[in-house]
């Protein structure tokens, strides 16, 4: 059975001493590993206010503390851990506008070559419905062939997709990261408002939340504009990057995405893993406060991000089991018991009731014993007699041979 086991974590501008004068940092939580507890580990990206990776901070430079507890972090790690993206991409109809498609295409296959031997992509397309188009592999020959099979078509499914890349993410090991690329929104065409998606909007953000993944949201296209063939809806795209603890970062045109998509690839590969023992009982499912920040940094307004889902033993199974396993074995003689029980019935009012109850070599014997004459039915309680049995076989009492 499942249970989520909801984490707030912090995000926010981070400044240190030693660099406060020089550059400001980013620190962004972007996942959140509970699946050990007590034992954490967390996904931290660290950049400067270019976007670049922040490397060669060690433990001392962080500071993690739950529900207000400061908590000792016992190990970290940067641009060690292998990495599995989904990469979710709208291949809608109005991508084949302006080079949308193509330049989605090389941008993808930009992220592709940036993959390290332990790193590995799955490649998930989206336009009235999703498809995976590639699963997660390491093979970038293969990702490459799928990249190739984009081409633009029907309506802007953005909802189902994300679920799509969540469901696609579930059970893969290690460092995972979705990346949703869309120049749209979530409707049937332009003339048509009503969701493409068959999941809403808050349905995807808890999909999301519930599987512990940051949402990183490229926006491709116009901003500001009440043409909904051209326009995307930053308002939406924000408020899933924001509510996953993701990033939402606006393309104005597909010449941008090759650049982003490696400064993507390149900042989850250089992400640091913080591990640190929970004070918290592993089977603790109330909600807790995750908050990571820099040695001696102010940390700015920190929105909520990831929920962890949280496997437990269904333990509730067994006794339900055995319970269900008894009954059965059980039922056999009750019914018994319940027809010995019973009082005499009048033959003709039993005939219907026998049918139910009786096998078929039961009846046919009643059919010959009333062709020929002979005792049909027990004295006692009606039931049909087995012919040369001296003895019914419901009641048990004695009758004549039939």
């Amino acid at each position: 059975m499942r249970h989520m086991l909801l984490a707030l974590l912090a995000v926010g501008l981070l400044t240190t001493p030693a660099v406060a004068q020089s550059r400001t940092m980013v620190a962004r939580v972007t996942q959140v590993d509970l699946s050990a507890a007590p034992d954490v580990t967390i996904g931290v990206s660290v950049s400067d206010a270019d976007s670049n990776p922040v490397t060669g901070l060690a433990l001392r430079d962080f500071v993690v503390t739950e529900d207000g507890r400061s908590v000792g972090v016992t190990s970290t790690g940067a641009g060690n851990a292998p990495i599995s993206a989904a990469l979710v991409i709208d291949r809608s109809g109005s991508m084949e506008e302006v080079g949308k498609m193509v330049g989605a295409q090389e941008a993808a296959r930009a992220f592709i070559d940036q993959l390290r031997p332990a790193d590995s992509a799955a490649l998930i397309a989206f336009d009235t419905h999703v498809e995976q188009l590639q699963a997660f592999t390491a093979d970038t020959a293969a990702l490459r062939k799928a990249v190739r099979q984009l081409e633009p078509n029907g309506s802007t499914a953005l909802y189902d997709s994300i679920v799509a890349g969540v469901t696609a993410l579930k059970g893969v090991a290690g460092r995972r990261a979705l990346i949703v690329l869309t120049d749209g929104q979530d409707r049937v065409s332009t003339d048509d408002a009503s969701p493409a998606s068959t999941y809403t909007l808050e349905q995807a953000i808890e999909a999301a939340r519930a599987s512990g993944l940051a949402v990183q949201v490229i926006g491709l296209g116009a901003r500001n504009t009440a043409d909904s063939r051209v326009g995307i809806d930053e308002v939406v795209l924000r408020q899933i990057a924001d509510q996953t603890g993701g990033q939402y970062i606006y393309a104005p045109d597909a010449e941008d995405l090759m650049t982003l998509y490696r400064t993507l690839a390149n900042t989850l590969q250089h992400e640091y893993q913080l591990s640190y023992v929970s004070p918290r009982a592993a089977d603790d499912l109330a909600v807790r406060d995750i908050r990571v920040t820099i040695r001696g940094a102010a940390p700015a307004i920190v929105p909520p991000v990831a929920p962890q889902p949280v496997e437990q033993g269904a333990s509730w199974l067994i006794p339900v089991l055995v319970l269900l396993g008894l009954a059965l074995l059980a039922t056999p003689l009750l019914l018994r018991r319940r027809v010995r029980d019973l009082p005499p019935t009048p033959r003709a009012a039993t005939g219907a009731t026998r049918a139910l109850v009786e096998p078929d070599y039961v009846r046919r014997s009643s059919q010959v014993s009333a062709a020929s004459g002979r005792p049909q039915f027990c004295d006692q309680c009606g039931s049909a007699l087995h012919p040369g049995m001296g003895r019914c076989e419901v009641c048990g009492s004695d009758v004549l041979s039939v």
